[in-house]
């Protein structure tokens, strides 16, 4: 299940503990999307930047295996790890900065700044490879974005009737 910021229902914390009761349901994990100013080598760029929940090592890891966050450099996120981000591709390249963003630089966001830990490997689509992520502890401060969240993953267990899961998480919200 999927929202965006802005639209006419906004999701919430609550919302993801509502979804991790109901019946069916084996695990629920959430980001929130916003637009970032990156700055790096004295020059800007803009793209998006994700915030992604580091609380709970196995649901980051499901997270991992379902999306583009397969490292090309670095690592991924640890547990409840602040002030660093795991970079698209993009960014390795010079041409992007005038410079090539490594392991261990440190980059801008909205003016605060991040260690960078991870390089992620192309996924082939340019705007998806200039993403940031950040924890979403990081993304709240940044944001002052509150219990905001943009979207869930939500995933069942595998002999679950997925309309009858959706239909108690609908019930549930």
């Amino acid at each position: 299940m999927g929202g965006t910021g802005g639209g006419a229902v906004q999701m919430t914390l609550g919302d993801v503990k509502v979804i991790e009761n109901v019946q069916g349901v084996k695990e629920v994990t959430y980001m929130n999307v916003g637009n970032a100013k990156i700055e790096f080598n004295e020059k800007i760029r803009y793209a998006m930047a994700i915030g992604i929940p580091l609380d709970n090592a196995e649901i980051f890891k499901t997270m991992s295996e379902m999306s583009a966050f397969k490292i090309e450099q670095g690592r991924l996120f640890k547990e409840k790890e602040n002030e660093k981000v795991m970079i698209g591709s993009k960014y390795a390249d010079e041409n992007h900065f005038g410079k090539s963003v490594k392991i261990g630089s440190k980059i801008k966001i909205n003016d605060k700044e991040f260690e960078v830990v991870g390089i992620l490997q192309s996924v082939g689509n340019p705007a998806d490879d200039q993403n940031v992520y950040l924890s979403y502890e990081d993304f709240s401060e940044l944001y002052n974005s509150g219990d905001r969240v943009d979207e869930m993953i939500v995933q069942i267990n595998p002999d679950t009737n997925m309309n009858e899961v959706v239909g108690f998480i609908v019930t549930g919200i």
